[in-house]
């Protein structure tokens, strides 16, 4: 049987989509993961972040004796690579993060997705093991990046410890069902970020240009340097050129999860940004 490829002609999540979302995910605590896949089937938008184009359902992963059967949730493919990644799903219910001590951890079921998802990426070490994959499917996954969406947004865990934890694991990335939404809000949220407007004829044309830019820059002032940067490479404000948080993380070196939440940061800082003291 021939693998239904899903190809996105555009990767932005309409409104009526995220309503959707919050329906069957957000305001469903019992659904189920099988429930959550269908869900992503219908609705693959919301896999795309991250710059992903294509996508397949419930790959079987294949080795010469097939001694291991190994079903993944989603496998999902950017625009110019040759290999696929890999998306595994656990239940929104579970809960996500525990505190042992001061600090937090994966929980058991976490863990147990996590280990899952190394045993696909070891499998898929295997040229042999891609090869007859490949051939079955027409998917080739070769060490793919994985990313584990699981549980809910209900503790408060620093962003900063959360990445530390994240980043104990290669070509991995961890979301909640929370955050998966969130990263999809912040594209209407983004729209809030206001240019100037100039009224009157006292600004002379080949002027705007310039005080647009110094306007622009004076706004900026308010975030750190990683931010303004991560700002400008995400909307192109330097060469016109917009980026996904997947670009930029690898010229940056870091995690695309963390690009998201400085993105999401430095857009905060810029609606509600400090009072400033006379």
């Amino acid at each position: 049987m021939k693998t239904k490829i899903i190809t996105l002609s555009s990767d932005v999540v309409e409104k009526a989509d995220l309503l959707e979302y919050e329906k069957m995910i957000l305001d469903n605590k019992n659904i189920s993961e099988h429930n959550a896949s269908k869900f992503f089937a219908k609705f693959p938008k919301f896999l795309s972040i991250g710059g992903y184009k294509e996508f397949a359902r419930e790959i079987v992963l294949s080795t010469p004796q097939n001694e291991q059967m190994y079903r993944v949730d989603f496998c999902r493919k950017r625009y110019g690579t040759l290999y696929w990644d890999i998306v595994e799903l656990k239940r929104p219910g579970i809960q996500a993060l525990v505190k042992k001590g001061k600090h937090w951890h994966f929980s058991d079921a976490v863990q147990k997705g996590i280990d899952q998802s190394y045993d696909y990426r070891n499998l898929m070490h295997d040229k042999t093991n891609m090869e007859l994959t490949e051939n079955k499917t027409g998917i080739r996954i070769y060490r793919p990046k994985i990313l584990l969406i699981a549980g809910r947004k209900d503790n408060d865990i620093g962003e900063d410890e959360l990445i530390d934890l994240i980043d104990k694991y290669n070509h991995f990335e961890f979301l909640t069902y929370d955050d998966l939404f969130n990263s999809h809000t912040e594209h209407y949220k983004s729209t809030l970020i206001v240019v100037p407007v100039f009224e009157g004829d006292d600004i002379p044309i080949e002027d705007s240009g310039v005080q647009l830019k110094r306007h622009i820059q004076e706004m900026l002032v308010v975030l750190t340097n990683k931010e303004r940067r991560v700002l400008e490479l995400r909307f192109g404000l330097i060469d016109g050129i917009p980026r996904d948080c997947e670009t930029i993380a690898e010229s940056m070196n870091e995690n695309p999860s963390n690009i998201r939440k400085i993105e999401s940061k430095a857009l905060r800082k810029l609606r509600f940004p400090p009072t400033t003291r006379l």
